[in-house]
């Protein structure tokens, strides 16, 4: 990321590119504490430090609205190896019928029966 200086004060990009290949241009404005402005552009990385210590890397991107006008926002990636502690979050549904999720997680809302299932005793003695 480059912060850089124009003749309107500081200010960094947040571009992007939709799927068509349309470009989007956003200019983010930034401020520094007067006395501790940098001479030129100043670059480097851009991090989001959770409250639990939990740092991610992040960039600023843009996105056009269906009105046509243009809004910033805040990219967080995935948090760096070490410096996380949080839990996958789940996406997949229950299958209809099983109590389990496509990737086998055992759902608990779904209770199931076995003697209600006609063809589970064929399954265990290997009939087919």
């Amino acid at each position: 990321m480059k912060i850089y200086k124009s003749k309107y004060g500081w200010s960094t990009t947040a571009h992007s590119t939709t799927v068509n290949g349309d470009k989007v241009e956003c200019y983010f404005d930034c401020q520094f504490k007067k006395g501790f402005e940098p001479e030129n552009e100043i670059e480097g990385e851009l991090y989001f430090k959770g409250k639990d210590g939990t740092i991610r890397p992040c960039f600023l991107s843009s996105y056009a609205k269906q009105d046509g006008t243009v809004k910033p926002k805040l990219v967080l990636r995935e948090p760096e190896v070490g410096t996380h502690n949080f839990v996958r979050k789940e996406t997949q549904m229950p299958l209809t019928g099983t109590n389990q999720t496509v990737d086998g997680h055992l759902d608990p809302e779904v209770k199931i029966d076995p003697d209600e299932l006609p063809f589970i005793e064929s399954l265990v003695l290997g009939e087919h």
